[in-house]
C-alpha cells in the first residue's frame, strides 16, 4: 500500500519574502510595485506581525510618541502611506481594521502571491553557488498544501530569522560585550541575556457588575513583587502593559511555548489583582474582552551584514555613505528578568535626533542573496534596542524592496549593490518617497531641480494674531521655536498680561546641529521687567544676523504672574513647547531637557518678517523640514480661489513623471493602535489639486484632477510628453488649515530602470557583476 502525500506545489518568482510582519509588507509593495514578481510567506493568518490584531502593538518608530527631540521624524514612503490611510479609515485605533488595510494594501499588487498560513521549514542551496539560497520549503497546514519557493534572491523578515538560520548565516544571540563594539550600554562579558515577549490583554465596561473567579494556573500576584515595581492600572490596555514581559533569560524561539504559558498565567493574574484586589478603582464592572494568544517576541537572533550598527552610530548620528534607512527610537532596554525584575522596566537613552542605517546593515555577510529586514538586521545588542521597533522595521523593508529591484534587474548579489552602487539605491528611494534624513535628493533624471519656479503668492513669517482672549498661563518653563532665514532678526514681540509688577528672564538659542532640534547655544540672554498690565508687548530685542537659515528657540523661565495670548494661526516650522522632564527613574536624557510640543500656538510677531516659504523650497532636494522648512506656503487660500506653483525650463523638456509632496505634518506620530484620531485627515493634506502641463505651442491642460486628497504623495505617471512647463494648481485645502503647502515636486525624465542601469554600468567597470 502506498503512503499519501502532501499536495505540492511550485512557484518562481523574482524574490521570496518570509515574515509577513511590517517589513516584509514594506518589501512586498516596494519591490512588487517596481515590477519584480514577489513571493510573501507568512506564518500567521494576518498580516502585520506585532501590529496585528493577533498581538496589537502600536507600530512606532522614530516619532517616539512625539516625546523627543525627534521633529518632523515621521515615516515616509509605504509605511507612511499606511499610516495616513490607518488615519483615515481608522481613527479610532481598532486593531481589526488595521489588518484590513494591510491587507488590502498587499492584496493590490498583481506581482504579489500571498501565502498566509503558511511555514517555512526548509531551505535548498544552490549547487553551483552553495552560499546562494536555491528554494525554500514551506507547508501550510489550513490547506495541507506544501510549495516549493525558488527565486534568485530571498529576504528573511520572518522575526526570528528562519530562513537565514537554515540556511547557515552567521548570526548573533544575546549581548555582546562592552569590548566587542566599545559600547557603554554592553556588559562586560558576552551573554544570552534578552529582551523578553509579551501578552497584552483588552478590557471593557460591561455596563453592569462582573465577577472574575482567578483560573487555578494563574499567578497569585500577590506572592510575588510585581505590584511593588510595576505600575497596575485599571484604566490602561493593551501594550500600555508593555512591561508584560517574560522569557530574556530564555531561548525564546525553541521555549516559545513555555514562555506563552508564563505569560498567560501572568496575565491572568494581574487582571485577579485588578479585579479582586481591592488595590484598583472602578474595576467592578470591568470585564475581559480579549487576552492575546501569541507571544509578541522582542529578541532571539540577529544576523550579521558587512556592517554591524552600533550604539556609538546611534548617539553620535553617524553619517553612513550608504546611508539608507532612518531611526529614531531611543536606545530601549528591558531587563531579561521581564516582570519579575526589581529594576525599572526599561532603561532608555534619547540620541539628540535621528539616525541613519547603512544599506549594509540589510543583508547577509555569508549568504550571497539573502537579504536582512525586520528586528534581525545586523545590528548590536545594544543598538538592536532602538532599531528593533516596527516603523524603523518597516523603512527597512522599503530598502530591501527597492534593493531587490535593483539587484534583479542589473544582476547582482546585494553585496555588489553596496559601495557606488548605494547611489541608485538612494536616489530610487527618494524617488518613491522614503525619505533620507541629511541625504539631499539631487537625482540627474528629476529635472524639476534644473527649473525656474513661480507661485501665485507665498506666504512671509511675521505674526500670529491673538485668539480672542484666550491666554496661557506660564507656568512652566516656555518655549517657541520658529525659523528665520540668512539675515537679520531684530526682534521678536510677545503680547502678553502680567497680574503684577514683576520680570522675567528671556533667551535666544539655536542648535549647534542644523539636523537636531536642541537649543544648545544661547546667543542671548537677558532679564526684563514687566508692569502689572491686561495689555502689554514684551519686546525682545535680539539684534541678531544669521549667515543661513535655521532654527531659533526663545525660552522664556516660569513665571506664573505673567500669561501669554493663544492663537490659532499655524505654520510649518513654529511650534510652542515645554520642557519635558523625566516622570521616570528609567528615562535618561542626553543633553538638554525635551521640549514636547504644546497642543497651543501664542500670539507673536517677528521683525523683519521672514522668507521661509518661497517657491524655489520645492526644487531643493528636501521634502521635509530640515534646518528650514523647505517648503512653499501660499497666502491665505480664500473660497473659490485658488493658489498654484509653476516649474518652468529655458527649453522643452519630455517627462514621464510628476511627483507632488504635500504637508503632511511630519511632526505628527500618527500611532496605528489605540489612539482616537479628532480627523481622519491631516488637516495640512492639499484636498483639491490639479496637474497641468504647457505644451510647446503654449496651451494648457490637466492631466490629472485630484479631489477629496487624503495623501503625502500625487504622483501622475504619462507616456513620454514634451513640455514647456507644469503647473500645480490647488483648489482648496482644508478649512482648519487654508494654506496651500508643498514641500518637494519632482519631474522625472525617465523611468525607474535608470537606477538599476546605472548600478549595472558601476559594477560591470568593477569587473564583477554576473
Amino acid at each position: 500500500m502506498s503512503l499519501r502525500t502532501l499536495q505540492k506545489r511550485t512557484i518562481e518568482c523574482d524574490l521570496t519574502i518570509i515574515g509577513g510582519g511590517l517589513a516584509g509588507v514594506c518589501a512586498a509593495i516596494t519591490a512588487a510595485r517596481l515590477g519584480l514578481r514577489v513571493v510573501l510567506i507568512q506564518d500567521r493568518p494576518v498580516l502585520g506581525g506585532n501590529s496585528s490584531s493577533e498581538i496589537r502593538l502600536w507600530a512606532l518608530g522614530a516619532t517616539c510618541y512625539g516625546r523627543s527631540h525627534n521633529r518632523y521624524s515621521r515615516e515616509s514612503g509605504v509605511m507612511g502611506e499606511l499610516f495616513i490611510e490607518n488615519r483615515y479609515r481608522n481613527p479610532e485605533g481598532n486593531p481589526v481594521i488595521w489588518d484590513t488595510i494591510l491587507l488590502e494594501w498587499v492584496h493590490r499588487e498583481s506581482n504579489i502571491t500571498l501565502l498566509l498560513d503558511t511555514a517555512v521549514y526548509d531551505v535548498t542551496m544552490d549547487s553551483t553557488y552553495p552560499n546562494r539560497i536555491r528554494s525554500v520549503h514551506a507547508l501550510s497546514a489550513l490547506n495541507q498544501n506544501e510549495y516549493k519557493v525558488r527565486s534568485p534572491l530571498f529576504l528573511d523578515s520572518s522575526g526570528d530569522g528562519i530562513v537565514g538560520y537554515l540556511s547557515g548565516a552567521e548570526f548573533q544571540m544575546g549581548r555582546e560585550a562592552a569590548q566587542t563594539y566599545q559600547e557603554r550600554f554592553a556588559p562586560p562579558q558576552d551573554d544570552r541575556r534578552l529582551l523578553g515577549c509579551s501578552i497584552y490583554f483588552m478590557s471593557k465596561d460591561a455596563g453592569e457588575p462582573v465577577r472574575f473567579i482567578r483560573p487555578d494556573y494563574a499567578l497569585d500576584l500577590a506572592a510575588t513583587d510585581i505590584p511593588k515595581f510595576r505600575r497596575i492600572r485599571s484604566e490602561e490596555n493593551g501594550p500600555e502593559f508593555w512591561w508584560i514581559e517574560y522569557g530574556g533569560l530564555m531561548d525564546t524561539i525553541h521555549e516559545a511555548h513555555s514562555i506563552k504559558w508564563e505569560l498567560w498565567r501572568i496575565v491572568y493574574g494581574i487582571w485577579d489583582y485588578i479585579k479582586n484586589s481591592g488595590q484598583c478603582a472602578n474595576t467592578e464592572n470591568l470585564t475581559l474582552e480579549w487576552v492575546g494568544l501569541i507571544p509578541g517576541k522582542r529578541e532571539s537572533r540577529r544576523f550579521i551584514g558587512d556592517y554591524v550598527l552600533t550604539q556609538s552610530d546611534i548617539t553620535e548620528q553617524r553619517r553612513f555613505s550608504d546611508a539608507a534607512a532612518v531611526g529614531g527610537w531611543p536606545i530601549d532596554l528591558h531587563p531579561a528578568e521581564g516582570v519579575f525584575s526589581c529594576e525599572n522596566a526599561c532603561s532608555q537613552e534619547h540620541p539628540d535626533g535621528v539616525y541613519t542605517i547603512p544599506y549594509r546593515c540589510y543583508y547577509s555577510k555569508n549568504i550571497e542573496n539573502l537579504f536582512l529586514a525586520g528586528r534581525i538586521i545586523s545590528a548590536s545588542h545594544v543598538a538592536f534596542g532602538s532599531a528593533r521597533v516596527m516603523a524603523t522595521c518597516a523603512v527597512g523593508g522599503q530598502v530591501v524592496g527597492a534593493a531587490a529591484y535593483l539587484c534583479r534587474m542589473a544582476s547582482l548579489t546585494p553585496r555588489q549593490l553596496s559601495g557606488d552602487g548605494a547611489e541608485s539605491l538612494q536616489n530610487l528611494l527618494l524617488r518613491e518617497n522614503q525619505d533620507i534624513h541629511w541625504l539631499r535628493g539631487e537625482d540627474p533624471v528629476n529635472i524639476a531641480r534644473t527649473a525656474n519656479v513661480a507661485s501665485s503668492t507665498y506666504r512671509k513669517l511675521s505674526s500670529f494674531s491673538i485668539k480672542s482672549d484666550s491666554k496661557y498661563s506660564i507656568d512652566d518653563d516656555f518655549a517657541l521655536m520658529f525659523p528665520v532665514t540668512e539675515g537679520r532678526l531684530d526682534q521678536i514681540t510677545f503680547p502678553i498680561a502680567a497680574e503684577r509688577d514683576t520680570c522675567v528672564s528671556v533667551s535666544i538659542w539655536i542648535n549647534d546641529k542644523k539636523m537636531n532640534y536642541i537649543p544648545n547655544c544661547k546667543l542671548w540672554e537677558e532679564t526684563i521687567s514687566i508692569p502689572k498690565s491686561e495689555s502689554y508687548n514684551l519686546v525682545i530685542p535680539a539684534d541678531l544676523c544669521f549667515k543661513e537659515p535655521l532654527f531659533v528657540w526663545v525660552i522664556v523661565n516660569k513665571n506664573e504672574d505673567i500669561s501669554f495670548f493663544q492663537s490659532s494661526d499655524q505654520a510649518v516650522g513654529v511650534i510652542a513647547k515645554k520642557p519635558e522632564r523625566p516622570r521616570e527613574l528609567h528615562h535618561q536624557y542626553v543633553g538638554q531637557l525635551i521640549w514636547k510640543p504644546r497642543k497651543i500656538n501664542v500670539a507673536f510677531s517677528i521683525e523683519p518678517a521672514q522668507d521661509c516659504y518661497q517657491p524655489g523650497n520645492v526644487i531643493n532636494g528636501y521634502s521635509r523640514p530640515l534646518q528650514t522648512p523647505n517648503c512653499w506656503s501660499s497666502e491665505r487660500l480664500k473660497d473659490g480661489e485658488t493658489e498654484w506653483i509653476l516649474l518652468r525650463w529655458d527649453s522643452p523638456q519630455t517627462i514621464t513623471q510628476i511627483d507632488v509632496i504635500c504637508n503632511a505634518d511630519w511632526d505628527n506620530p500618527l500611532e496605528t493602535l489605540f489612539t482616537r484620531h479628532r480627523d481622519r485627515t491631516l488637516e495640512e493634506i492639499l484636498r483639491d489639486v490639479d496637474i497641468e502641463i504647457q505644451d510647446p505651442d503654449g496651451s494648457w491642460r490637466a492631466i490629472q484632477r485630484v479631489r477629496g486628497n487624503h495623501h503625502t504623495m500625487i504622483r501622475t505617471c504619462i507616456e513620454p510628453e514634451v513640455v514647456k512647463a507644469v503647473r500645480v494648481t490647488c483648489l482648496a485645502a482644508n478649512e482648519e488649515y487654508p494654506f496651500a503647502e508643498i514641500f518637494d515636486i519632482r519631474v522625472y525624465t525617465a523611468g525607474c530602470d535608470v537606477y538599476w542601469k546605472k548600478a549595472a554600468q558601476i559594477q560591470s567597470a568593477n569587473g564583477n557583476a554576473e
